[in-house]
């Protein structure tokens, strides 16, 4: 099969959509889907998609990999997202790049509204299983694995990536106020049953849902950032910052007055270039049919 790089007629497509978008979250998803689509071209590569194989996307956001996929194979694709929101300007920036035929088939890609916890789809559904950066806001992992062990086919590959703060390496240190700041956030995501170092755990959760995991990486992003660099970034940060405050602030978390005096003087601090890396864990796993054999009979 051909690699898995979204074509530069595609692309046009997506960006002329991320420019009209006028909802910010949605116009920050598709450039965050975008940034990190491009880190999952070999990915999606070595997952050897083909035209016979039936596709899950579980936290699809708007799309990308299905439509992506679609452009390449005549797999059947489903994307599922919890938010009907995305689901919906997923299904319209599809509409929208199917007007050009480069989608395969009409009827190979299709979205849903679906919870990982508790997934609206037959067991043995599904040859290929991708989850990217869902697990680290669940409240109950070990469930969601479960979910997508049961969903796929015996035999069926399952990707799954997410975050471990612990990969995230900056220099220049961040100041206090941001320090601050990034803690009420993991706070917050810890309160609601989220968890920022699940990537060390992927592994364990899919081994006790009964799945074989073949192989963890490391998917590393590095940069020099330069002073426009971290102007942009540092905006994109700063509407994040201001959408979870009230709502840190009703759970106990903080108080408006600490937010307030460590935002703004992080917002002041003098801007400086400096070395970025974020890394994500990544997790290739199999339902075997020995390995998911013994799984049943031991629950029996």
């Amino acid at each position: 099969m051909t690699h898995t790089i979204i074509d530069n007629q595609i692309s046009s497509y997506i960006y002329n959509y991320l420019e009209k978008l006028t909802d910010p979250d949605s116009k920050q998803l598709l450039q965050y889907s975008i940034n990190l689509h491009s880190a999952w071209t070999s990915v999606l590569d070595r997952l050897e998609v083909n035209d016979d194989d039936s596709v899950l996307d579980i936290g699809t956001g708007l799309g990308l990999v299905p439509i992506d996929l679609g452009s390449k194979t005549l797999a059947k694709v489903t994307g599922c997202d919890i938010s009907p929101k995305y689901v919906s300007l997923a299904k319209d920036l599809l509409a929208r790049i199917r007007e050009s035929d480069m989608i395969l088939s009409n009827d190979s890609i299709s979205f849903d509204v679906a919870d990982i916890e508790s997934l609206p789809y037959d067991s043995n559904s599904f040859s290929k299983v991708i989850v990217r950066e869902v697990f680290s806001y669940l409240q109950n992992p070990a469930k969601a694995a479960n979910e997508i062990a049961r969903v796929t086919k015996l035999g069926g590959k399952i990707i799954v990536e997410d975050i471990d703060d612990s990969l995230y390496i900056t220099y220049p240190e961040p100041s206090q106020s941001f320090e601050h700041l990034l803690d009420i956030v993991r706070k917050l995501q810890s309160d609601k049953g989220g968890d920022r170092k699940v990537g060390r755990k992927l592994s364990n959760y899919l081994v006790d849902a009964g799945l074989s995991v073949t192989k963890i990486e490391v998917l590393t992003d590095s940069t020099h950032l330069n002073s426009e660099q971290i102007w942009v970034e540092k905006e994109f940060i700063a509407r994040q910052l201001i959408a979870v405050k009230p709502d840190a602030v009703t759970r106990g978390i903080t108080t408006i007055d600490q937010f307030d005096r460590a935002f703004n003087s992080w917002l002041t601090e003098e801007i400086r270039p400096g070395f970025r890396m974020n890394a994500r864990v990544l997790v290739w796993a199999e339902k075997k049919i020995d390995d998911f054999q013994r799984k049943v009979f031991s629950i029996s």
